[in-house]
Order: structure tokens, then C-alpha cells, then sequence
């Protein structure tokens, strides 16, 4: 297992086209938009399946999963020093790269130290 050295500003493990939302903005303001922009489509994708299985219980167990990522996620953010215009700003680059970047079939997640979570 490699060991990376992560810093803020650090792009060690991370698709090349997310690098400058990386320098502009910091690697903890790219990972919470990153794994927040994922959890979404994720929570889309379940909501389709379990609404097609039409299962009540599924449907709750989603909405409970959808409303602590939601809590942990404001906590965060409230914690650290950023404003909401610098928060859009970000979120609108990288929404802007994922719609026109093709990107290698891997996960950018990351963990909360910032270390790439691969599948």
C-alpha cells in the first residue's frame, strides 16, 4: 500500500483535470464538493431502484442515509473558513469539469485525511 503525503494543496492521486480547482481552492474544499457531488448521484441512483421496487422501508433507510451525510457534511462546513461565494464558485468549476472532462474510470473519493478512496 502507498502512503500519500497529502496537503492542502497537494494533487498526489487525483485526476489531472481536477488540479487547478485543487490550487485555486484547496484539497478539502475540492473532496467535500467531490464526495458531496457523488453522494448526490449516488442517492439519485438508489431513489430510482428502490422506487422501483417500491420498498417503504428502502425509501427511509435513503432518506436517513441522505439526511446524516447532509448533517456531517454542514458540520464541516461550518467548521471551516469558507465563505458561500467561494463554496458556489468551486462547486460551478468543478461542475463545469465534470461535465466536459472524460475522466479515468476511477473513484475520486476521498477520506477524510484526503487520501483517494479506490474501488
Amino acid at each position: 500500500m502507498t502512503k500519500l503525503t497529502v496537503t492542502e494543496d497537494s494533487t498526489e492521486g487525483v485526476d489531472s483535470v481536477f488540479h487547478p480547482i485543487i490550487k485555486e481552492y484547496g484539497r478539502s474544499m475540492f473532496a467535500t464538493l467531490i464526495n458531496a457531488q457523488q453522494a448526490t448521484a449516488t442517492a439519485e441512483v438508489l431513489n430510482i431502484i428502490v422506487g422501483r421496487l417500491q420498498n417503504e422501508h428502502g425509501r427511509t433507510a435513503l432518506a436517513a442515509l441522505i439526511e446524516a451525510f447532509n448533517q456531517l457534511s454542514a458540520a464541516y462546513v461550518a467548521k471551516m473558513d469558507w465563505t458561500p461565494e467561494r463554496i458556489e464558485a468551486c462547486r460551478k468549476e468543478l461542475q463545469a469539469v465534470l461535465q466536459s472532462a472524460v475522466l479515468k474510470p476511477v473513484s475520486v473519493l476521498l477520506d477524510p485525511t484526503g487520501r483517494p478512496i479506490r474501488h
